[in-house]
């Protein structure tokens, strides 16, 4: 359960004037929280009581967690039909009090139309975590990754083609990391260097740093932009992946970019 009686979340926008030629300028933060509140009520009745219970109703827990996510946008227009537009994104929740866990629906994740292109949404990470769904299987519906931090950084030109057509080239950049070890998913956590883990399996598995843990993915688009709404499809194909596959590279060889292009289909600009 999700309680907050006296402070739940608190948004941050600017938007900065647009600039000759459509400059354009944006920061967002949002500080999301629950569960501070009657998680002081049952530290102050098991201090009282002297007793180590934890408030639940019936079986249900109540969610404690902070959560802290950032994103800058710069829009550099170069005419009034070609601009490059970029995307820095940060994120990180974290429980606290009697929770373990961040309940899953506020964890993030990366992939879609909106993220990483190349990747269908949920489909990625957490770090280097090898997810057997995930490369035997294309129903999207088994797709549910998700971590506690997140990096993610977009480029995008776009250009006009003809008349009401638009069109883009980008490269989409991140991860997603889980803050301490899980392992059903060895290989998720963020380091700084590299570590020798063992699975549940007891198989040992040296675990790469987050930096070489970040996949990369690029392609281009179409936007069928109708004034009042636009149609947008995008084409986005791994460069390289969060792991080691073949021949130990993280790397896609040129030869095999077009193998495994994932289709975005959405409503207005993916930033």
């Amino acid at each position: 359960l999700f309680t907050s009686l006296l402070f739940r979340e608190f948004d941050y926008a600017y938007n900065g004037p647009t600039r000759r030629l459509g400059d354009r300028r944006y920061l967002g933060f949002n500080i999301e929280t629950a569960g501070a509140e009657i998680g002081t009520l049952n530290g102050i009745y098991n201090l009282t009581t002297n007793r180590a219970d934890t408030f639940r109703i019936g079986d249900t827990d109540f969610s404690q967690y902070i959560r802290l996510e950032g994103d800058l946008r710069l829009v550099r227009s170069y005419s009034k039909t070609n601009a490059l537009a970029t995307r820095l994104a940060l994120g990180i929740a974290r429980p606290f009090g009697y929770s373990t866990d961040v309940p899953y629906v506020k964890q993030f994740y990366v992939g879609g139309p909106n993220s990483i292109r190349g990747w269908p949404a949920r489909s990625l990470g957490p770090g280097g975590f090898i997810d057997s769904l995930t490369l035997n299987n294309n129903n999207p519906l088994l797709f549910y990754q998700a971590g506690d931090l997140k990096l993610e950084f977009n480029f995008e030109y776009r250009f006009n083609i003809f008349w009401r057509l638009n069109g883009a080239v980008f490269l989409d950049g991140g991860n997603i990391w889980t803050v301490r070890p899980d392992a059903s998913r060895p290989g998720s956590q963020f380091l700084l260097r590299s570590r020798e883990i063992t699975g549940q399996d007891g198989q040992v598995t040296r675990v790469d740093p987050f930096y070489q843990q970040i996949a990369l993915g690029t392609g281009m688009g179409f936007r069928f932009d109708f004034t009042y709404f636009i149609f947008r499809l995008d084409l986005g194909m791994p460069l390289k992946y969060p792991y080691r596959w073949r021949n130990n590279q993280f790397w896609v060889p040129p030869s095999e970019w077009l193998k495994d292009v994932n289709l975005n289909f959405s409503l207005g600009y993916p930033f």
